[in-house]
C-alpha cells in the first residue's frame, strides 16, 4: 500500500515510482532476453482487465533476427531489429463469432461494439507488458508506426483479416535510459466531479505554466521538443486518415 514520503511529499511505492520514472527505451544492448523471463512479463501482461472475459486481443512475438530486421524496414524504425524481442498488439475477433455460437447468443455481423472493446482491451494489455518489463529491468517502446503499414505488417505476421495490428512494443536491455517527458499539468487532465474546459491550455504552445517533468525543471530542449512531438503527431494523425 502506498504511503506518505517521510518528508510529507507524494506517496511511493514501487508501482509508482515505476510509473513516474518511465520513459521509453530506443536504444538496446546486444544481450538477449532470457525467453523464461519474456513469458512471465507476457504471462503478467495478460492479467490485464479485460471486457466480459473476452481477451478479444492477440500478441505476435517476434525474436527472429532476421523477422525484426524486416520489421524494421517496414516500420522505418531501426530500434526494432535491434531490441530483443517486438511484440506485435492486434485486435482480434476471429474468436468471438463463433463463441457468439457456442453460447448461444448469434453475433452475425454486430462487432462495432466488440472491436471498440477490442482496441481498449488491447491497450491496457500493452500498457501491462510495458510496466512488467520495466519492474524487472527491461526496457520498452511503443511503437505506433505499425498503423503506417498495417497492410505489410499483416503480411509478415500472416494475420487474417479479422485481426487487425494496433501498434508494437520493443523489448530488451537497454543501452541508453532517457530522462522521463514532460507531461501536462494534471489539473489540466484530470476534472473534478464534472468536466471543465481547459482545450484553450492544452492546445497552447508548451511551456512551464501547462507543463511539469519529474524531478527537475523544464529545459528550453525540453519544450522544443514537445513542440516537435505535438506537429509531428499531428501530421501523422492527417496523413493516417488519408490512407485507403
Amino acid at each position: 500500500m502506498p504511503v506518505p514520503g517521510a518528508d510529507g511529499g507524494p506517496a511511493r511505492s514501487s508501482v509508482l515510482d515505476l510509473l513516474r520514472e518511465r520513459s521509453s527505451v530506443r536504444k538496446f544492448t546486444s544481450e538477449p532476453v532470457d525467453p523464461e523471463l519474456l513469458d512471465a512479463v507476457l504471462e503478467a501482461a495478460l492479467r490485464a482487465p479485460t471486457s466480459f472475459n473476452f481477451q478479444p486481443y492477440s500478441l505476435i512475438v517476434v525474436t527472429e533476427e532476421r523477422r525484426r530486421k524486416e520489421l524494421a524496414d517496414i516500420l522505418r524504425k531501426e530500434f526494432v531489429g535491434e531490441c530483443a524481442a517486438f511484440v506485435l498488439v492486434c485486435g482480434d475477433l476471429s474468436a468471438l463469432p463463433r463463441k457468439g455460437e457456442t453460447y448461444g447468443v448469434p453475433l452475425d455481423d454486430r462487432l462495432a461494439d466488440a472491436s471498440l472493446s477490442a482496441t481498449i482491451d488491447a491497450s491496457m494489455v500493452g500498457m501491462c507488458l510495458s510496466l512488467a518489463a520495466s519492474s524487472v529491468g527491461l526496457g520498452s517502446v511503443m511503437v505506433g508506426a505499425v498503423r503506417n503499414a498495417p497492410a505489410a505488417v499483416a503480411e509478415l505476421c500472416a494475420l487474417p483479416p479479422s485481426v487487425t495490428p494496433l501498434f508494437g512494443i520493443c523489448l530488451g536491455r537497454p543501452a541508453e535510459v532517457p530522462p522521463p517527458r514532460p507531461r501536462l499539468r494534471s489539473d489540466l487532465v484530470v476534472h473534478r466531479e464534472h468536466y471543465r474546459d481547459a482545450a484553450r491550455e492544452r492546445a497552447a504552445l508548451p511551456s512551464a505554466a501547462t507543463l511539469r517533468k519529474p524531478g527537475g525543471d523544464l529545459s528550453a530542449g525540453d519544450l522544443a521538443e514537445w513542440r516537435g512531438q505535438v506537429v509531428k503527431g499531428l501530421r501523422l494523425s492527417r496523413r493516417r486518415d488519408e490512407l485507403p
